[in-house]
């Protein structure tokens, strides 16, 4: 999964993948911002105290400063094979 925030166009995006087919970005508008400030980062979890926790595993985990590129997107998905740069 990808999930980006575009401030300049006010916009929010995900994008899904499997080991079969990496899904279509699609975006929402969305221009409250984002956090900035001393928080946890939660991970396949919520951070409360209720059992909505994700089942299955996180395999790898990447963080960029910017929004990836459709290339980009596509080499670190490596057909569901992931890629660890």
């Amino acid at each position: 999964m990808q999930a980006s925030h575009e401030a300049d166009s006010g916009t929010i995006q995900l994008r899904v993948g499997t080991p079969f087919e990496l899904g279509e970005s699609v975006s929402a508008e969305w221009h409250a911002g984002v956090f900035s400030g001393a928080a946890d980062l939660d991970v396949g979890a919520q951070n409360t105290c209720t059992d909505d926790h994700l089942q299955g595993k996180v395999d790898a985990l990447g963080y960029w400063t910017r929004v990836l590129m459709q290339g980009e997107s596509y080499m670190l998905w490596n057909y569901g094979g992931g890629l660890e740069l």
